[in-house]
């Protein structure tokens, strides 16, 4: 989708020397051989703009970065192979935060704490609880390369066009604009999903224009499930590892997640990036949830037919108890974890520390061609690199993404999570296509996740559940 990348860009402030230079220091002082390699392995839409600091490294350090890249549905399988095969044919893994468990529980993963204390790369400067997210059972095994909160885009021109503004007002007696609420996101896109032939801002549609547009393909759907489902004030197991998807509140999240489905394209059930962001960045769509990356590709000069008319809103929520609880989740973030078979694991951590930095890290997060986001105290600093975010995505995405890390929910990173989270993929997947009700979803689902716990080990998950339970956000609705 962001097809080819272009040269790096000067940052516009620099920090002082910090946990970037620390770790080129360590790494100059370490009995090695000068000229060695550390491999990574990752997705390719990642590897070009890690890629393009290689060389920095290669000049200060003698270190070449060499990549294995996997595909985004097989990349969790390949990694887990190196529990059997110990071979330590790459040394970083470049992963999502919610496999962390089940790394870190087959020993595939390094804990990284007493690297961290010895080397210092500043745990302080990442937002909210984001550094937690790369934790198991307490311990730090990764380093957070990104923080790619899901996000509420919408069409500003549309809101603020004077006629379909009145008309809005008329019917739901309060101007268009970001939504609080999941009700008020269903008001937007009911009312903005036009027909061919039917007006929009008072030209006559040439075809349909749907309301909004989100991931709906088999293996997606439980993303914008959960921003729903969290949004409740809910947790998706009680502290017996009982899972609570079978309730009051997982059947009107599965509701709501179901009927945005009428204002979507019929296709939607098939659609992931590849067409969910050329549908909404050319002009198809009146909304989109999507990853954070969407802020690229919906402002790119070139690409998008949208670009300067997009308005950035945090994710609708739910009022609970007279309070509004708003989530989104980082399902798309990476991290970079040490693999326990490489044959240089103190050398691999140095070079994640120095790739996840705020100095190195920025310049990654800076690349057209990244999917990396901001997650760092210092990229949203007006002292240090907000300019070059801002530059990058967007003013009013930045302001977004900052608050929306106050509210970050992980996904399950417990041993299991891929079967946690595709057990319940499927039961969406089936309320979409009319096979179920969303009651009868919940129930399959929830006794499908037991079986997960049973198989895994119901003492264990127990145990790993109670400390992830702290990393949720405690902020209900940033300001």
């Amino acid at each position: 989708i962001l097809a080819a990348a272009f040269a790096l860009a000067p940052l516009a402030s620099y920090a002082a020397p910090g946990a970037s230079e620390r770790a080129i220091q360590a790494l100059n002082s370490m009995k090695r051989q000068r000229e060695m390699k550390i491999t990574l392995i990752l997705i390719p839409l990642l590897t070009k703009a890690v890629q393009d600091v290689g060389p920095e490294l290669q000049q200060k350090t003698g270190i070449k970065l060499e990549f294995i890249e996997k595909g985004v549905l097989t990349i969790h399988d390949d990694i887990m192979r190196e529990k059997v095969s110990k071979l330590g044919s790459f040394d970083i893994v470049v992963g999502i935060p919610m496999w962390t468990g089940n790394f870190a529980a087959a020993g595939l993963i390094l804990p990284m704490d007493d690297w961290a204390k010895k080397y210092d790369p500043e745990l302080d400067d990442y937002m909210a609880n984001t550094t937690e997210h790369a934790m198991y059972g307490g311990k730090l095994y990764g380093l957070m390369a990104d923080g790619d909160a899901h996000t509420y885009y919408m069409r500003k021109d549309i809101v603020e066009h004077p006629e379909e503004k009145a008309a809005f007002r008329a019917k739901h007696g309060r101007d268009p604009g970001c939504p609080n609420t999941w009700q008020e996101h269903l008001d937007l896109i009911s009312f903005f999903h036009r027909k061919k032939g039917q007006k929009l801002m008072g030209a006559v549609l040439d075809k349909d224009f749907d309301g909004t547009v989100e991931a709906r393909v088999r293996g997606r759907n439980f993303l914008n499930w959960f921003v729903r489902y969290h949004s409740k004030g809910v947790l998706p197991f009680d502290d017996k590892m009982k899972p609570l998807l079978n309730t009051p509140q997982g059947v009107q999240a599965t509701k709501e997640f179901a009927e945005v489905y009428k204002y979507m394209s019929p296709a939607a059930t098939g659609w992931d990036s590849a067409q969910l962001l050329p549908h909404y960045g050319l002009g198809n769509a009146f909304s989109t949830i999507h990853f954070g990356g969407t802020a690229k590709f919906i402002e790119h000069p070139e690409k998008s037919k949208v670009r300067g008319k997009n308005m950035y809103c945090q994710m609708p929520g739910s009022v609970v108890d007279g309070r509004l609880i708003r989530r989104t989740n980082n399902a798309g973030a990476f991290a970079y974890y040490v693999n326990r078979y490489s044959k240089s694991p103190n050398v691999a951590y140095l070079v994640s520390q120095w790739l996840a930095s705020p100095e190195i890290g920025t310049k990654i997060t800076m690349h057209r061609a990244s999917f990396f986001e901001p997650v760092r105290k210092s990229q949203f600093d007006p002292n240090r690199y907000r300019k070059d975010m801002e530059a990058t995505y967007h003013p009013g995405f930045v302001a977004t993404q900052e608050k929306q890390l106050q509210i970050v929910a992980p996904l399950v990173s417990l041993p299991g999570s891929n079967e946690y989270h595709d057990k319940l993929d499927i039961r969406l997947h089936e309320v979409l296509l009319g096979r179920l009700t969303p009651e009868e979803a919940m129930k399959k689902a929830a006794e499908e996740g037991e079986q997960v716990t049973n198989d895994e080990g119901r003492s264990s998950q127990i145990k790993a559940w109670t400390e992830q339970k702290k990393l949720f956000p405690k902020v209900d609705s940033p300001k």
